[in-house]
């Protein structure tokens, strides 16, 4: 097999061990193939003829399998949020300095990494982004790595443990930060719901221009 002639599939995967399984199989059944991945905004070509874990882990994250798990188990068992953004630091610093990479290009695909190892949990049974967001940071602290699909009003929003906090949740929903809503929930009205806080939220940034409070389309 050679890479000139490998034929693009469209197969959808949804991380590097899953790409790296799904090629092993093409190439194990005489298929000639590349397929394309996509990682922190950048698309990835991984072939059926030569890609192996180690090759696609130090393609798209940088590092080997085994030193990505090493540092991810390191992170996970840090006992606060503050220890595992220091633990991270400083191994995301080591690499910028090995590959001379721009220090927010890398953390950016560092976390990625974490998202596309994490395990889906059932986020239908969160009623609140509260109840989500306590959850995630309970699973992190345990060094746990998983994510969940929470129904919000705008909609289905993808949260992981590994980077979620309450103001990340509420910039993400209605672009703003949760004393922001707050603030606007005690203004106009008391109220639990957030589909009527985002009803509040719109008509009160079409009324206070000067207050600068918008939704994200």
């Amino acid at each position: 097999m050679k890479k000139e002639f490998a034929k693009k599939d469209n197969t959808i995967v949804c991380n590097i061990e899953e790409a790296v399984k799904y090629l092993e199989e093409c190439r194990n059944k005489g298929l000639n193939i590349y397929i394309e991945f996509q990682s922190t905004g950048k698309k990835y070509r991984l072939y059926s003829c030569d890609t192996t874990i180690l090759t696609a882990y130090l393609e798209i994250v940088g590092i080997s399998r085994e030193e990505h798990k090493m540092n991810l188990e390191r992170v996970l068992s840090a006992k606060s949020i503050e220890e595992q953004d220091k633990i991270a630091v400083s191994v995301i610093e080591r690499q910028r300095r090995n590959k001379n990479i721009p220090y927010e290009e890398l953390y950016e695909a560092y976390i990625n990494s974490y998202k596309q190892t994490a395990t889906k949990v059932d986020g239908s049974k969160f009623h609140t982004i509260k109840e989500a967001v306590e959850y995630l940071e309970e699973c992190r602290n345990n060094g746990i790595n998983v994510y969940l699909d929470f129904n919000s009003v705008k909609g289905i929003q993808r949260f992981y443990s590994c980077d979620i906090t309450i103001e990340k949740a509420y910039q993400q929903i209605f672009g703003m930060s949760k004393s922001e809503v707050e603030y606007i929930r005690q203004l106009v009205l008391e109220t639990d719901s957030e589909e009527e806080i985002e009803n509040i939220i719109r008509k009160h940034s079409e009324k206070n221009k000067t207050l600068n409070l918008k939704i994200k389309k």
